[in-house]
């Protein structure tokens, strides 16, 4: 016989050989003599009445070779670090809102119940630990609170555990419904496996027994109900419908409780009352405890007593801003519980019985657009138009002193309607009414003309098909109306041809070729251009925009070229103006991301380039994707890079741009000649210098020309000058300018902050500014606040890179200045910055969860920066977090641009969330949901559509009937489909149909 190799035996309990007689002898012997031992020692130390000397004693006389052998003392060893001081608390939870379960090294707990630094009369009572937290009771508080010595007394102090029927179970009751019995035992086959004694176990009792290799530990018995079609709700189910937790309301809860109750009924029509007393319902739900993770259940029963209360609110009310604030909360409370179709009965009621609130039409608007299954283009289309007649009708016939707002509510709905005009694939139309909207009102004749003269007029300009504004060449409507001869018709244009598709890649290819089509469509055509395929919405007619000629008021100039500069996705003008502030916080306006070019995307903000160095300056990190803050020529044009305007360029590469550079390019510099204010011509100056910087100096020098008392042109130019480096020049504009500057005060000094000598006085600086920021703040002027602030930012910002200084100054300043307000993403960049140098990353997070991102201040805006700041500073999960948080915000749901963000970077990522290469086989699963999300909440997004075909055209994740189908969707929602693929779909329908009948035959 060959001889077994010798290997090495893993030293488990089962592979041990069994012992021979002599050794078991030998062992009992030795255990026996150990127990009477142990028991004399136990009752002497009893009737010395030294109880716990015994138990350690005894524990230690097990492990004790001999009783008389002496102990010998080794040499003294330092002893180990027993105790840790942790004063910052687990990092992780502000990311993952949880302890690191794997990062809790073993321990128990010693001292019998004390902690150490608590109150003496403080103990740790063990029936409340549930092994997730520690709750601290005074064991002198009374008797009743005192842990019961008899034996159902940890019974009756555990928490009741909820039962639920098995999944299983349900189905069985479903599939039996139409039998002609009542079982009385569940018919489910179970799998019985014999064991080693012959009997058989069900197969459910293993699968509710813990596995050896859970992370909880060892099984316990008894883990399940008896009922076999039983089983208890664990925490994991907390967030279905059928579970919930015992509730334990703290006496000060409930007393606020009852005494918002009763304010309500003694002061009924206080709907600040009512809504407190809503608000209020939260927190009975969750106990007090902000961690606690509310149920699905328990959400919809709270929804419940809200809608109840808003309703009887309402009862009480009459004033529209408070109806507003009511049926915004009711519709909201009612999303949670309500199926779509009650949603938008109630909706559709409410603004017909509130048509003069622009707030509740607007949020039913975003209703009817994001939903999905009910969306058409041309029923949303007939929406805004319906309302823009509304608001004319409504301005003829009130005073002339009420309808400044009601034009500026005319210019927020235009301004919507051509985005989403563009966005759903008709960008020239949404161009058109831009030109006819600035023709007709920044280039109109100086004559004195009525409505229909005007009318007249403005259609023989539009039917001459002569340049219009943006186009080269473009003379204006007025240089038509004095002199009919000086334009000429510009020549006709031909479309490119076609890209040749490739049948077997279809869907990538029609991607590519509808991209292509689009991007030489932006523009609309003239009837004697050569289109493809004689497009009919190529060409825009005058009967297509008559119903949107709108003459505004001279006031409103500047709001109407700001709501233009936004649908162009350009920043706003350096202006007092607050609505266009307000327009760019809506999901719906500022979707810039867009647009944005998707190579740029992946390689500037999902790579972590930080390079601290040995710089101790205030530079932000990152530039930040979408700023928020109010326009200075600082923010255009001067300043730290990260900044600055971004140029056209960088944003969109290779001119893909929602509307053609040249066109933006030519209507600002059209603008400013026909219609010149120092606001337009202080911009067309920063837009030139950040995107066409060799002629700047052409273009101010122009301008300075023809203005040469603008105070504000030579300020830009001077600051323009400064940031190309050439300091002399810009001194020498500036002594132009002012002639002298009597700044005298700046040169007083003190010790109160660490200084150098390009430094300046810190102090007193801040004081000043606080000083006149708290009288801004007095007399309700908020524009001129920020703007004052943002001056103070840059200050710090100037102090920091010149010079020692102490990071907490800075914080406490910018601490201060997002408190009142939190939506400057300036601000925030320069927090940021300050915590980076500090490696203090959690305290970004707490102000994002304490003041920037709270329901009161939330918008797309700082969604985004949040977003950036994971991408910089945390980690893929985290990031991914701050997605999930950003579009299930009410904000930001609906934000296409969003979307497009998150989708682009789940492609990029997917695989490292799925496990790296591990994850190879479920490839682009979790990208494949987020895309059909993005299709649901913003169908009328033709450009997520078209990203997903350039993505998944040749991926095996989605199929070719998935695709069909949802390039099908497309047209049911009435989308522009420039490349009709149809046929092709139909020939391979038909050849796959025939490939089949083969193969069958």
């Amino acid at each position: 016989m060959m001889s077994e190799p010798k290997t090495n035996v893993p030293k488990f309990a089962s592979f041990r050989p069994k012992p021979t007689q002599q050794q078991l002898e030998t062992q009992l012997k030795d255990r026996d003599q150990d127990r009477h031992s142990s028991r004399g020692r136990s009752e002497k130390e009893r009737k010395s009445g030294h109880h716990k000397q015994h138990r350690s004693r005894s524990r230690e006389s097990k492990h004790a070779p001999s009783r008389d052998v002496e102990v010998s003392r080794g040499t003294p060893v330092a002893a180990p670090d027993i105790f840790i001081v942790d004063r910052k608390g687990d990092v992780k939870n502000l990311v993952y809102g949880s302890i690191h379960r794997y990062s809790v090294p073993p321990f128990h707990r010693y001292g019998a119940g004390y902690v150490l630094g608590a109150s003496p009369d403080l103990k740790i009572d063990r029936d409340l630990d549930d092994g997730k937290e520690v709750v601290l009771r005074s064991w002198k508080a009374s008797k009743s609170s005192r842990r019961e010595k008899y034996v159902f007394a940890r019974v009756e102090k555990e928490k009741p555990r909820l039962l639920r029927l098995r999944p299983e179970v349900v189905a069985e009751v479903h599939h039996d419904a139409y039998a002609d019995f009542v079982p009385l035992q569940s018919t489910r086959g179970r799998k019985r496996k014999r064991g080693e004694n012959g009997e058989g176990e069900s197969s459910d009792s293993e699968q509710d027994a813990r596995d050896y290799r859970s992370i909880y530990g060892k099984g316990k018995g008894h883990d399940q109900p008896e009922d076999p079609d039983l089983q208890y709700v664990t925490e994991s189910d907390s967030s279905g419908s059928d579970a919930g937790r015992a509730i334990k309301l703290d006496t000060s809860i409930r007393e606020r409780n009852v005494k918002l109750s009763r304010k309500v009924d003694e002061f009924p029509h206080d709907i600040d009352a009512w809504l407190e007393l809503i608000d209020h319902q939260d927190e009975l739900i969750r106990a007090g405890d902000d961690r606690r993770r509310v149920t699905t259940a328990e959400i919809t029963s709270t929804a419940d007593i809200k809608i109840h209360m808003y309703e009887k609110a309402l009862e009480k009310t009459r004033s529209l801003k408070n109806r507003e604030r009511l049926l915004q909360g009711l519709m909201t409370e009612g999303a949670k519980i309500w199926e779509l179709k009650v949603q938008a009965n109630r909706w559709e009621q409410i603004a017909k019985e509130n048509i003069d609130s622009l707030l509740l039409w607007t949020s039913y608007l975003n209703f009817k657009q994001s939903t999905f299954s009910t969306f058409r283009y041309e029923e949303i289309k007939e929406l805004y138009i319906n309302r823009i007649k509304l608001l004319l009708a409504t301005i003829n016939k009130s005073g002339t002193d009420s309808t400044d707002s009601l034009y500026q509510q005319i210019l927020y709905v235009l301004l919507r309607f051509t985005l989403f005009v563009r966005e759903s694939g008709y960008s020239e139309l949404s161009v058109a009414i831009w030109q006819s909207l600035l023709e007709l009102n920044l280039c109109a004749p100086n004559q004195q003309l009525s409505n229909e003269e005007s009318s007249k007029l403005f259609q023989q300009f539009w039917e001459s098909e002569v340049p219009r504004l943006g186009e080269d060449g473009a003379l204006g409507w007025r240089q038509y109306v004095d002199n009919e001869d000086s334009s000429d018709v510009p020549d006709p244009i031909t479309d490119e041809a076609d890209v040749s598709l490739q049948r077997s890649n279809i869907f990538k290819a029609w991607a590519t070729a509808e991209r292509q089509r689009s991007k030489f469509s932006r523009m609309p055509a003239r009837t004697m251009d050569e289109v493809v395929e004689d497009d009919p919405f190529r060409v825009i007619l005058f009967s297509d925009i008559e119903d949107l000629l709108i003459l505004l008021p001279f006031k409103l100039h500047t709001s109407c070229i700001d709501a233009f500069l936004l649908f162009c996705r350009s920043p706003s003008m350096v202006s007092e103006d607050h609505e266009s502030r307000r327009w760019s916080m809506d999901q719906l306006v500022r979707n810039n991301p867009l647009d944005w070019d998707s190579a740029k995307l992946q390689q500037e903000l999902y790579t972590k380039e930080q390079d601290y160095g040995e710089d101790t300056g205030l530079n932000p990190s990152f530039k930040v994707m979408l700023p928020s803050l109010r326009a200075s020529p600082e923010s255009l044009c001067a300043g730290s890079p990260s900044l600055q305007m971004t140029s056209w360029q960088n944003q969109y590469a290779g001119d893909n741009g929602p509307v053609p550079y040249l066109f933006l390019r030519n209507a600002l510099k059209q603008l400013t000649q026909a219609n010149f204010t120092e606001d337009l011509a202080y911009y067309h100056m920063a837009f030139e210098y950040v995107n066409e910087p060799e002629t700047i100096k052409k273009v101010a020098k122009g301008l300075l020309k023809q203005h040469p008392s603008s105070l504000k042109l030579y300020n830009m130019y001077a600051l323009i000058e400064w940031s190309r480096g050439n300091k002399e020049v810009a001194k020498a504009v500036f002594s132009a300018a002012l002639g002298l500057i009597l700044l005298t005060y700046l040169t007083s000094t003190s010790t109160k902050e660490t200084t150098s000598t390009t430094q300046g006085d810190i102090t007193t600086a801040l004081s000043t500014l606080t000083s006149f920021s708290t009288t801004l703040q007095l007399r309700n002027y908020k524009t001129h606040q920020e703007l004052l602030l943002q001056s103070g930012a840059r200050l710090l910002l100037h102090h920091s890179n010149n010079g020692p200084y102490r990071p907490s100054l800075i914080r406490t300043q910018l601490t201060n200045f997002l408190t009142l307000f939190p939506q400057n993403t300036l601000f925030l960049s320069l927090f940021t910055a300050n915590e980076s140098l500090l490696r203090v990353e959690n305290r970004v997070r707490s102000l994002f969860l304490s003041t920037i991102l709270t329901p009161e201040h939330d918008c797309l805006t700082s969604r985004v920066f949040a977003i950036q700041y994971e991408l910089y500073f945390g980690t893929i999960h985290s990031v991914r977090s701050a997605f999930e948080k950003a579009v299930s915000s009410p904000v930001c749901k609906s934000s296409p641009g969003l979307w497009r963000f998150y989708f682009l970077w789940m492609v990029e990522n997917e695989k490292l969330l799925v496990g790296g290469a591990k994850g190879k086989g479920r490839g682009k699963g979790m990208a494949k949901d987020i895309w059909y999300r993005a299709l649901r909440a913003c169908p009328w997004a033709k450009e997520l559509y078209v990203l997903g075909f350039e993505v998944f055209g040749e991926s095996e994740e989605v199929g070719f009937g998935e695709l069909r189908g949802t390039w099908r969707v497309m047209g049911e929602k009435e989308l522009r489909v420039r490349v009709d693929v149809e046929e092709e779909l139909d020939d391979m329908d038909e050849r796959e149909g025939k490939r089949r009948e083969v193969g069958q035959a």
